[in-house]
């Protein structure tokens, strides 16, 4: 491990599970038939490289462009380096993965819009993974960690992340951890009144804005509330929701009638919070 090469500082991390993907994983054996062998797999792999470029492309759309950033004068670009989004990075782990970005300084020009556009796709990717029938929870936080090697990493991020998802989520939805809401407040109490600090401080807001705490005491992005459906193009979520709540409907049907009383007790509540935002 070559020492200059490692980046040791904080890192913004999401792990996203896909819910329900070991029960179409193939058993210990494959079929005999490779067409029907292979058509298996793709089917179960196909879906997590789809779910990662979806991430990505609501990366993209929804942090500052970085078109739009690169075409204004060098010298406004000196003054507000915040507007340029970092690149995400990605690691994966069997049916989930992580997306994470550092937020050390050198490593990225803007941490906050960053964050920033990580909570749109993370919110984008739960609602749309609803309406798709492909259910996921996330876990985002903010803590120290390595990338040691090109997209594989170590440290109290990933764990904090992965945490949040495998054992406070417990229904689809995004929680975030108090790393992540610490980073945030530390940028809204910040000094500073020039061009950059005032940027700094304004999309940390925002973020902060977009986080509310649930009914178990979690707190967690509230994607369909006014804030995030501000920051959001309008009307681009109307058919998604529509879409989402009738999957929630027909799995709190499904649950009840197997007597899964957690199941169904999750959907209730996910059913709860469509109902009341939509």
């Amino acid at each position: 491990m070559e020492e200059e090469k490692i980046n040791l500082c904080d890192y913004a991390v999401a792990f996203i599970d896909l819910l329900g993907q070991r029960a179409e994983m193939p058993g210990r054996h494959l079929p005999e038939n490779i067409e029907n062998a292979v058509a298996m797999v793709k089917s179960s792999v196909g879906k997590i490289i789809g779910t990662q470029n979806l991430f990505q492309n609501f990366y993209n759309s929804y942090s500052a462009s970085t078109g739009l950033y690169e075409s204004l004068p060098e010298h406004i670009q000196d003054q507000i380096p915040d507007a340029a989004p970092g690149e995400l990075k990605r690691q994966v782990f069997s049916d989930g993965f992580v997306i994470y970005i550092p937020l050390g300084r050198g490593a990225i020009k803007s941490p906050v819009n960053s964050i920033f556009g990580m909570l749109m796709a993370s919110g984008m990717l739960c609602a749309v993974g609803l309406a798709a029938k492909g259910p996921l929870r996330i876990g985002i936080d903010v803590a120290w960690a390595v990338e040691y090697r090109p997209g594989e990493l170590y440290g109290a991020a990933l764990a904090h992340a992965y945490r949040l998802e495998s054992e406070v989520a417990k229904w689809p939805r995004v929680v975030v951890g108090e790393g992540l809401l610490g980073y945030l407040q530390y940028y809204i109490d910040s000094a500073g009144s020039d061009m950059s600090s005032q940027f700094r401080r304004e999309m940390a807001l925002l973020c902060k804005g977009m986080i509310s705490n649930d009914q178990d005491g979690q707190d967690f992005l509230h994607y369909l509330g006014p804030v995030f459906k501000k920051a959001a193009p309008a009307g681009s979520g109307d058919e998604i929701i529509s879409r989402a709540k009738e999957y929630i409907e027909s799995q709190l049907l499904l649950w009840r009638n197997k007597g899964n009383k957690i199941l169904e007790k999750r959907y209730e509540i996910l059913k709860f919070y469509y109902d009341g935002y939509s």
